[in-house]
């Protein structure tokens, strides 16, 4: 091919280079991550479908922390009565549901963030045992079964604390190791 007399090539996108760089190194985590985050996602609409569209049944967990978040938002403090305060929740969830209705008047956005959450918690996992352990295919069995176990990927559109709890807990663990 003849060049271009004055023609140079054009600047390379140091933005388009970092990413691409980005997801060549980190292909095993974003893949672990999409797949938890695709896995949580599908099996939320077949609860909301088995529950006929009620996404409020959906994600009501039977511990309280549901009904303490909205008392919250209610100005109701931290009470299911409105009068004495509940000795057997901690307080950081039902904040965390109380802000998300703050904020939108609805849970959703706290029901989102929280499966997302729960989707990054398989990539820290498999953060901590390549710290701990340094084999890459034991890392990726470990954040590919924290992906895919039933109980997490459950508790991740349910309003539990388990979710939000291991999130921060595994954050913690990896900062220390």
């Amino acid at each position: 091919t003849a060049l271009c007399v004055g023609y140079s090539r054009p600047p390379k996108n140091k933005a388009a280079e970092k990413m691409t760089e980005f997801l060549k190194n980190h292909k095993t985590e974003i893949f672990i991550f999409l797949l938890a985050l695709i896995v949580r996602m599908i099996l939320f609409f077949v609860y909301v479908h088995a529950n006929e569209g009620n996404i409020d049944g959906t994600i009501h967990g039977q511990d309280g922390y549901y009904e303490l978040g909205k008392s919250l938002i209610a100005g109701k403090g931290f009470s299911w009565d409105g009068v004495l305060p509940s000795p057997f929740h901690v307080p950081l969830f039902p904040l965390f549901l109380a802000v998300s209705l703050f904020l939108s008047g609805s849970l959703l956005p706290a029901l989102g963030l929280q499966m997302i959450l729960g989707a990054i918690v398989p990539v820290l996992g498999r953060r901590i045992s390549l710290k701990l352990i340094s084999s890459e295919k034991i890392g990726f069995w470990i954040g590919l079964t924290l992906a895919l176990e039933p109980n997490f990927i459950l508790h991740s559109f349910i309003f539990y604390s388990e979710t939000l709890f291991l999130f921060l807990f595994s954050l913690f663990i990896l900062s220390f190791i």
